[in-house]
Formats: structure tokens, C-alpha cells, sequence
């Protein structure tokens, strides 16, 4: 059973959390404490799942509570409630909590998290791939810049171009998305010299993520950095194929651009296998090669945890839906997925595969094999062929 935490200085508060769990038993087992030594009392006795806090509160206020979490539990997930307008607090806050939500109006964004957070749980991740996690100090939370966005965007008559122009305040954000949107990997036609042309041509549904990938790329800097760019062609071309595919399947531009994103990151779990394993990582990749077997088998013998599973409960965390969790956390052995989406998981498992096909990038995807079960299963195998050229004519563009 899910544990929760919720920590306020107001008793009527703490009153309507506890009125929010009445049914819900068996689903979560929470606690409640109003200030942040009972917290820590609390997190010193037994693992708490999450964390719910108040930022503005005495002695010891949400952000000081955060710090001490993270420390303490770095695989607690942190959540912050802010009715704060204080840019540089809220700033700060962004830097520790994972998600921040705007008081007063919270109590549905919590339940959506809290429902999120079963799936993650449900995705059932191994204690090994949770050591991995705790031995990266902590979970990287969302960039600050992306949670001022989704303050605007909850704002009536937002503008993308005003969007765009939030966004180009930061400037590291800023040369992120226009050195990726513009090399070949992003297949666009013509060159964007502004992200709020970026936001404008690519909408949100697709800058969005951007901004995560681009900021947890920036987190693990010390990556060898030949092995970072190998890695982000392969993702980006994995995203190309990905839209290509349903490009063909004739679907429309929404669902092509996310299927554009899960293929872009998909494999953000090898991230923090690169960074905490580098020697281990390579070894890995040798050993998929010479055993003829895939990375992920070959990172499970040797780190006793895979880059899917960690790439999905990383995706989880962070708001990504459940389809695209889905496909990510299965991309190399789809048959074994309750599978929402059987289209995006093969596209996915697919778009990996002929990557290493057309472009002979091995590195990343071992000696995997079709899973052609999943695709018969699926009415999916006679796809294949002509996926395939789909792709090769995107890889020719």
C-alpha cells in the first residue's frame, strides 16, 4: 500500500485531506502532521511514498521541509502547495518539490496525482532500480521554467506567442530547444531562429517535453559527451520513425506528435545508467553485442536494473500520460505489457528496431529481435514492411 504525507499548519486543512481519503481505504495509507518536525518524525519511522506540504509555514517552512526530505528520503516524491507570489520563494521551491501546485484550488490536481502515482506503483519497480534511484541522491524534479509555463497556460487567454516569450527568459532553455529543433534528428523543413516560433510551429504538446528532456540532459552534464549526442540522434530519430509510422497509420497531427515525443524519450532512462554506471554502461553495451542479446537484458545481469523501467517511473513523475509510460517502460518487450495502446508501444518497439536496421546504431538497442508475437496478437505483423519504408523514406529527408 501507497504511503502520503501531508503536512499543514492549519487544522481545517489537515480536516479536509482526511475527508478526501473517506472511501478510499485500501488504496493509500496516509498520515498527517502540522509542522515539520512531526513530518520528520513521521519520514524517521517508515518510507513514505509522497509528500504533500504547505510552503508558508513557521519555523520551518515547505521549502526548508523539502530540503530535509530530500536528504533524508531522496526517493520520496515532493510535492509543494503555494499560494505564494514571491517569484524568487517559488523559484526556489521549484529547484526541490517535483510538483507544485497553487493553493487554494488544489484538491483535484492532488487526486490526479495521487491516482498517477498508483500507476507508477503499478508499474511495480524493482528494489534494485529504486537503489539506482537512491543512489542518484535524488529524483530531479521538473525545471522551474516548466511550472511557470503551466501557471500561464492555466491563465484565461494565454497566447503561445506569450508562452514562447516566457520561455526565451531562459536562456540555457533557449539555446536548448533551438540547437535540437533545428538540427536534421528534428526533421523540420525550414530553420527557426526564435522559440516563440518554436512554440508556435510545435505547440505545446510537443514543447513541453522538450523542455523536460532538454533540462534533465543538462542535469547529467558530466556525460561523456560524444556518448550524449550518440544518444540524443538515436532518440530523435526514434521520434522521427515514431511519427512516421503513424503518419502512414494516417492519424492526425496530435497523435503524431506525441508519438513523435514517446519515441524522443524513450530511452531517457539510459541517462541516469550513463551517469551513475559509465564503466558498467559500457560494459553493458559490449556485452549485448558479444552475447547477441539486448542492452536491457544486458544491463539487468550487470546493474541488476533496466533504463525502460526507470525512463518510465522518471516519466510517471513527471505528468506524462499512462499510454506513453506504458510504451516506454515496454518498448523492448512489448508482450509483456497490459498494453493501453498497441499501436504506440509497436511503433515504439519498431521505430528502435529499424533504427539499428537502417542506421546500424546498435549501441543502444543490442541484438534485440521483433517481437512478432505482440504483433500478430495485435493484427500488427503485415504493418512491418511498410513501416519500415516509411521510415527509410523519413531517414532520407
Amino acid at each position: 500500500m501507497q504511503t502520503v504525507l501531508f503536512v499543514d499548519d492549519t487544522i481545517q486543512t489537515l480536516e479536509s485531506y482526511k475527508a478526501m481519503f473517506a472511501g478510499q481505504q485500501g488504496k493509500w495509507l496516509p498520515y498527517f502532521a502540522d509542522n515539520a518536525g512531526e513530518a520528520m518524525d513521521i519520514i524517521e519511522e517508515r518510507t513514505i511514498d509522497i509528500i504533500i506540504t504547505d510552503l508558508e509555514m513557521p519555523i520551518i517552512d515547505g521549502v526548508k521541509l523539502l530540503k530535509l526530505v530530500k536528504e533524508k528520503s531522496p526517493i520520496t516524491i515532493r510535492v509543494l502547495l503555494s499560494g505564494c507570489t514571491n517569484e524568487i520563494q517559488v523559484l526556489e521551491s521549484a529547484n526541490l518539490a517535483h510538483q507544485i501546485f497553487a493553493k487554494p484550488s488544489c484538491f483535484k490536481e492532488i487526486n490526479y496525482l495521487l491516482e498517477r502515482s498508483l500507476y507508477l506503483h503499478s508499474i511495480k519497480l524493482s528494489s534494485n532500480a529504486r537503489k539506482v534511484l537512491t543512489k542518484l541522491g535524488s529524483i530531479p524534479a521538473v525545471p522551474a521554467i516548466l511550472n511557470q509555463v503551466m501557471e500561464s497556460i492555466s491563465k484565461e487567454n494565454f497566447s503561445l506567442r506569450e508562452i514562447g516569450h516566457l520561455i526565451s527568459t531562459d536562456l540555457s532553455m533557449s539555446i536548448g530547444i533551438l540547437r535540437l529543433v533545428n538540427t536534421p534528428y528534428f526533421g523540420l523543413d525550414h530553420k527557426i531562429t526564435s522559440v516563440e516560433q518554436a512554440v508556435s510551429l510545435l505547440g505545446l504538446d510537443v514543447i513541453k517535453p522538450l523542455i523536460i528532456s532538454i533540462h534533465f540532459f543538462e542535469t547529467f552534464g558530466t556525460i561523456d559527451q560524444k556518448q550524449m549526442e550518440d544518444l540524443l540522434n538515436h532518440s530523435a530519430t526514434t521520434g522521427r520513425f515514431c511519427r512516421a509510422i503513424f503518419q502512414y497509420e494516417k492519424m492526425g497531427q496530435k497523435e503524431c506528435d506525441r508519438a513523435f515525443i514517446t519515441g524522443f524519450m524513450h530511452d531517457i532512462g539510459r541517462v541516469i545508467m550513463m551517469d551513475l554506471y559509465p564503466k558498467q554502461y559500457i560494459l553493458a553495451i559490449e556485452t549485448a553485442l558479444e552475447t547477441k542479446c539486448g542492452t536491457d537484458i544486458a544491463e539487468k545481469r550487470l546493474m541488476q536494473a533496466t533504463h525502460a523501467e526507470i525512463g518510465a517511473f522518471m516519466l510517471g513523475l513527471w505528468g506524462l500520460d499512462d499510454e506513453l509510460i506504458e510504451a516506454v517502460h515496454f518498448h523492448h518487450s512489448p508482450s509483456t505489457a497490459k498494453c493501453e495502446n498497441p499501436l504506440l508501444l509497436a511503433s515504439l518497439h519498431c521505430a528502435d528496431l529499424f533504427d539499428v536496421e537502417i542506421n546500424g546504431t546498435h549501441h543502444f538497442c543490442g541484438c534485440d529481435n521483433l517481437d512478432v508475437r505482440f504483433l500478430e496478437k495485435h493484427g500488427l505483423l503485415d504493418k512491418e514492411e511498410h513501416w519500415l519504408a516509411a521510415c527509410h523514406k523519413e531517414n532520407d529527408r
